[in-house]
């Protein structure tokens, strides 16, 4: 009996802001605007940044409720299939391994000996910017020679300009 978990937090990372791993951490996804790389010349779409907050262990039953629903485990099954899952990633990551849950980042340990994780960049997790990719530009400059156009604003106060202006769209209607 074994599920693969990195599936089903990523869905449910499309889907809600704050994704609980029990005993483990919390993903929180941040809205991250477009974003302009000077130096490579592109626009990036916008997207969701995955942070990892190890204080949130509390079980709110979303993962394994939602683990329940789309498989034929019950949730006490699921429970202990993740729990186990868990430990693996703690395990792992205190032998000074990396852990990764597939498309979405890894476990690490930073050099206070505290549980990180750092996400992928291939994948855009906001809904709203799906199948939007970089976009690469060129910076525009004035071409020498050409002459600008200037505008000016009309009185509509003087009178006499006034009746001109009636007179051109009388005739312009006219023709």
């Amino acid at each position: 009996m074994k599920i693969n978990l990195d599936k089903y937090i990523r869905e449910l990372l499309l889907q809600h802001d704050c994704v609980i791993l029990p005993g483990l951490g919390g993903f929180i996804a941040n809205y991250k605007p477009a974003e302009f790389d000077d130096s490579q010349k592109t626009v990036l779409p916008p997207s969701r940044q995955i942070l990892f907050n190890p204080n949130l262990v509390h079980n709110d039953g979303l993962l394994y409720a939602h683990i329940s629903k789309e498989t034929d485990y019950g949730y006490k099954e699921v429970q202990a299939m993740a729990e186990v899952y868990f430990k693996t990633i703690k395990y792992e990551v205190g032998k000074g391994l990396k852990f990764t849950i597939e498309d979405l980042g890894y476990f690490f340990f930073n050099k206070a000996r505290k549980i990180e994780f750092a996400q992928e960049t291939t994948d855009n997790l906001l809904l709203a910017s799906y199948g939007l990719s970089f976009l690469n530009y060129k910076e525009f400059s004035k071409v020498p020679g050409r002459r600008e156009i200037t505008y000016q604003a009309v009185d509509d106060t003087n009178p006499v300009v006034r009746q001109h202006r009636i007179r051109r769209w009388i005739y312009t209607g006219a023709a």
